[in-house]
């Protein structure tokens, strides 16, 4: 009786995890297959049964596209499973047949690999390719209809990509892990005003915002915060104003910075609701720095004060609320505001309380007597930060000696007997240079005080 080998109920179970293996290889693409061996119409059995495994393009003849070689099977009452690993490009999308052979016996007909591994590897799921500059290309399609929807891989910055109609709805960066998606949504049921958090784990939930906390709004392009409460940066205790920024600077980085992308102006801009008129702070840096500036501006005068880059301000009308021009100087004396000072002849650049009647070394009056503020106050040198400011022209208030001689508005005043005051200048003839300013109050015979006067040294 002739004895032959015959296979039933063959079956082609697709292996996903060993082909997603080979995906990211690009060298093979493995199934299981499973088998029913007869010898003579009984089930074989034989641990070392030696089986050839072959794909071809054809049903008959065409082209060999893969050949196992010998491998060694276990059959055990006929049943037998084997894991074939054909090399990638035997998937080029055609179909493929599986010829077995079975000691020297070659199987026939051939089997056709159904659809379960090659659809997948075909329409589904890509294989990728060596190299750093490869094409963009599908991972998974939704069907061979609807190519532009599934998960794409971009070579060109490593970023998986899902697909919606060919538009990225979700991607996942590689390099830096950065997930980005167009909307979050809420699990279904869940209250209206929750937001996303974070535990201290890093563990990411759901959260009800709390009572009075900001609610963030997207309208068009811009984006704006609902709540009438305030908007911190960098501290939530330093809550002052509407909007507040802390920052150390100390480490030489801004609290606050405009940058114009143009080479113009970076500008602040105030409006209020009761006029279309507008006021800006607008910073330029030049390409030098003689061209660096910051102007004031609104939109009836135009510039109304700049400060240049040089250090110079330009200003069409400088209003100050001091009443007298005072310079500082070192001094050699304890002195008070309102008191008369002298040039110190002992001590080159230093001053001192006047001394003497009609002293022409005198050189005006200690600022700031009687809460009558200061106007403009030079010589602010380094180092010169503590010196005393002395009126030399303007308004103060002045110590004056009436014991012997009145003063009335329009007296001339000199310096008196008595240090650091003033006196009406009765002698004519030792006034010349020596003469403080004009009174512009009384002060009774008598008495002493303070008298206002109208500081002009002669």
């Amino acid at each position: 009786m002739r004895n032959r080998l015959q296979t039933f109920g063959l079956s082609v179970i697709f292996a996903l995890s060993a082909m997603s293996g080979a995906l990211a290889q690009g060298v093979s693409q493995a199934f299981t297959y499973q088998g029913f061996l007869r010898q003579g119409g009984v089930p074989l059995t034989n641990p070392s049964q030696s089986m050839t495994f072959r794909i071809y393009d054809a049903l008959t003849g065409g082209t060999l596209l893969w050949n196992s070689g010998a491998v060694t099977v276990n059959v055990n009452n006929g049943l037998f499973t084997v894991q074939l690993n054909a090399p990638a490009s035997v998937w080029s999308g055609a179909e493929r047949y599986l010829e077995i052979q079975v000691g020297g016996t070659t199987l026939s007909p051939r089997v056709r690999l159904t659809p379960t591994p090659y659809a997948n590897t075909a329409t589904q799921i890509n294989m990728f390719q060596s190299g750093v500059s490869n094409p963009n290309r599908m991972v998974i399609t939704h069907s061979p209809d609807y190519t532009d929807w599934g998960l794409q891989y971009r070579d060109s910055d490593d970023t998986f990509h899902f697909l919606g109609g060919g538009a990225s709805q979700v991607s996942i960066s590689l390099g830096s892990g950065l997930l980005t998606a167009k909307a979050f949504r809420l699990p279904t049921g869940a209250t209206a005003g929750h937001v996303l958090t974070s535990d201290a784990s890093g563990n990411a939930s759901w959260q009800a915002l709390p009572a009075g906390a900001s609610i963030w709004a997207v309208s068009g392009a811009n984006i704006y915060n609902t709540n009438t409460g305030k908007v911190g940066i960098g501290s939530p205790t330093v809550m002052t104003a509407q909007l507040n920024v802390v920052a150390d600077t100390t480490t030489g980085n801004a609290t606050l910075r405009l940058h114009e992308t143009a080479a113009d102006f970076a500008r602040l801009e105030f409006t209020n609701t009761n006029t279309a008129r507008k006021w800006h702070i607008a910073g330029l840096i030049g390409s030098t720095q003689a061209d660096d500036r910051l102007n004031f501006w609104n939109s009836a005068a135009g510039d109304i004060m700049s400060i240049r880059g040089d250090g110079t301000v330009a200003v069409k009308v400088l209003e100050i609320t001091g009443a007298d021009l005072a310079e500082k100087f070192p001094t050699t004396d304890t002195v008070e505001p309102g008191m008369v000072v002298e040039i110190d002849p002992d001590h080159p650049g230093h001053l001192r309380k006047a001394r003497g009647a009609y002293n022409k070394r005198v050189a005006g009056v200690v600022a700031g007597a009687n809460g009558l503020s200061k106007g403009i106050i030079l010589g602010n040198l380094e180092g010169s930060e503590s010196h005393t400011p002395i009126a030399m022209s303007g308004r103060v208030w002045v110590y004056a000696d009436a014991t012997e001689c009145a003063i009335e508005p329009g007296d001339l005043l000199t310096t008196a007997d008595r240090p650091g005051y003033a006196m009406v200048a009765r002698d004519k003839a030792r006034a010349h240079g020596a003469i403080l300013g004009k009174a512009m109050t009384r002060l009774e015979k008598g008495k002493t005080g303070m008298v206002l006067v109208l500081v002009n040294l002669q």
